[in-house]
């Protein structure tokens, strides 16, 4: 009996601790008034985290976006607040993507709420206490301090950034921008390996926000080493959420730190003044990474090794002075992933103990046909931005045998992501891609590969185009038992409207789902570029190409030569 009392008395403490957990967990959330906005203030774990509404003038709506670590639909108000005609004292239960008429001080703010899930959140500080000098120019770096709110509900990380700074090239010039940020100590963001410094890509042009984590993935299992690891985040800076983004390290001093030099193959026009440079006899350029302000010793002894093997390599006679695996597997993924700019800026080796090695894996936001949609492009097609040294490899007996196991090797892992592992990620980021593609559809400027108005499409297009690839190259390389499904067609019809330069009706097609248009009307090359799928703001997308699938009705446009 006294054993039974016992467990009562346990089982009572329990649920008391319970509620006051969901108590808690309802009390962090507060509405707060300021003079002329309002914002949600979020404690946990004794800090407390602002985040303000974004305003979306078309709509005249003002989105308030949670992150995941806030668990109920709870909001606590501080000030008399009418909320749709009513006014509360306490709080109010709100509903995602409802709008709600919130009456603060005589003004009214027509709000949506909606919240993440699954991901953790960055919340960044600058010491300025804005963005606006960071963003006037690539170059401007300040310090700041960064929190980590895991999707638990718990502060993973709290410090000062010694440096947040810009970075990318033709995604810097976008409104949802990258950063580089660098922590005062080593420490395992989010998960993954200690580090210093990290990268926050923006995915902007990535629309499925799912292939670069694919292939950074691949990479490491294929043992290109320091491919970086990373996972999603959602992004605030100063209370204002921007998006969702790919968290990643950031490993050019880690290859420094083991004794290497990192180099990038890149083109003159995101070469910087200040930045160390030298090209090769074949017109290939090349810039310093890593040291970033190489001795002049340095930049000789590197320089002369690279136009070395520049001759070596067109001559078949390098085999002796390249690590041949890693050459053969960067080469591998770039023709499975297509991302445009492989080989051309953005690839990089390293050299160790007079060896060139390929890697780190980066930049493959525009692959797996954003841009390149023709999924039986050759080998000797693009991209191929090192055409000498890559096609005189590809001749090798040696690296042909290497590239062609590391693909039987890694299909497995491709039966796993395309037959779960895409939907399976789709799941964790389901939730802030919705919040993403509210601002995106504000923010984003002319983007030339949109193709879907719906990002289910884009998954869609994603499992075609990788399972039509792999089977295209299962065949070239006569690999048997390569039988990639690629997704079912709904049986439904898709209207699809061409029209002219100035928007006339040209024609109007239906296409089954899942089908080609197999037929477009012929444009005098000489006047038009071509038929552009028309985005949902009207600005022309990605170039119409045959073998795209119609998922949704779509708009083609005609594109006058400039």
């Amino acid at each position: 009996m006294k054993k039974y009392v016992q467990l009562i008395v346990l089982f009572s403490i329990l649920v008391v601790c319970f509620c006051g957990v969901i108590m808690n967990q309802q009390k962090m959330v507060r509405l707060k008034a300021e003079e002329d906005t309002f914002h949600i203030s979020i404690n946990i774990d004794n800090r407390t985290e602002k985040i303000y509404p974004w305003y979306e003038a078309k709509g005249d709506l003002y989105y308030i976006f949670l992150p995941s670590c806030v668990k109920e639909d709870i909001i606590y108000l501080d000030n008399d607040i009418e909320i749709n005609g009513l006014q509360t004292r306490k709080r109010f239960a709100w509903v995602q993507d409802e709008v709600y008429n919130i009456k603060i001080n005589n003004t009214l703010y027509r709000s949506i709420f909606m919240k993440s899930a699954n991901i953790p959140a960055f919340f960044i500080e600058t010491e300025s206490g804005s963005m606006d000098y960071l963003h006037e120019s690539k170059e401007h770096a300040e310090s700041g301090k960064l929190a980590i709110i895991g999707a638990d509900g718990h502060v993973q990380y709290s410090g000062g950034l010694v440096k947040i700074a810009g970075r990318g090239n033709s995604t810097w010039i976008q409104n949802k921008k990258p950063y580089s940020i660098v922590l005062k100590d080593k420490h395992p963001l989010c998960g993954l390996n200690a580090g210093k410094e990290w990268k926050l890509l923006s995915l902007y042009f990535e629309h499925d926000k799912i292939h670069s984590k694919i292939i950074f993935d691949l990479g490491r299992g294929m043992g290109i080493e320091n491919t970086p690891e990373c996972t999603w985040v959602d992004l605030y800076c100063h209370g204002e959420y921007k998006g969702l983004y790919l968290l990643t390290e950031d490993i050019s001093k880690k290859i420094v730190e083991k004794g290497a030099y990192l180099i990038e193959k890149t083109i003159p026009q995101q070469l910087r003044s200040d930045e160390s440079a030298f090209s090769t006899k074949t017109g290939f350029l090349f810039r310093f990474a890593a040291p970033h302000h190489p001795e002049d010793e340095q930049i000789e002894e590197v320089a002369n090794m690279v136009l070395a093997l520049d001759d070596l390599l067109l001559k078949g006679e390098a085999q002796n002075y390249i690590d041949m695996e890693s050459l053969a597997k960067q080469f591998l993924i770039d023709k499975i992933v297509m991302e445009v700019d492989a080989m051309q800026m953005s690839t990089f080796f390293y050299i160790k103990g007079n060896k060139l090695y390929a890697g780190p894996l980066w930049d493959y936001d525009r692959a797996m046909g954003e841009i390149l949609s023709d999924y039986t492009a050759p080998i000797e097609d693009l991209p191929n931005g090192m055409y000498g040294w890559y096609m005189s490899l590809y001749e090798n007996e040696e690296f042909r045998n290497i590239m062609i196991k590391s693909y039987k090797d890694s299909l497995p892992y491709f039966y796993e992501i395309l037959n779960k592992g895409i939907d399976e990620y789709a799941e964790i980021i389901s939730a802030s891609v919705k919040m993403d593609s509210v601002l995106m559809k504000s923010i984003a400027k002319f983007n030339e590969t949109t193709s879907y108005q719906e990002y289910e499409n884009y998954l869609k297009y994603l499992k075609f185009f990788l399972a039509n690839r792999l089977n295209y190259l299962g065949e070239l390389w006569e690999v048997a038992g390569v039988n990639f499904d690629i997704p079912e067609s709904t049986g439904e019809w898709h209207k699809v409207t061409l029209v002219s330069s100035d928007g006339a009706l040209v024609d109007t097609l239906y296409i089954q789902d899942g089908e080609y248009i197999e037929n477009v009307p012929v444009l005098d090359e000489n006047k038009y570029i071509g038929w552009f799928i028309r985005g949902a703001d009207g600005y022309d997308g990605k170039i119409f190409h045959r073998l795209i699938p119609v998922y949704e009705d779509m708009v083609l446009r005609a594109r006058e030569r400039p």
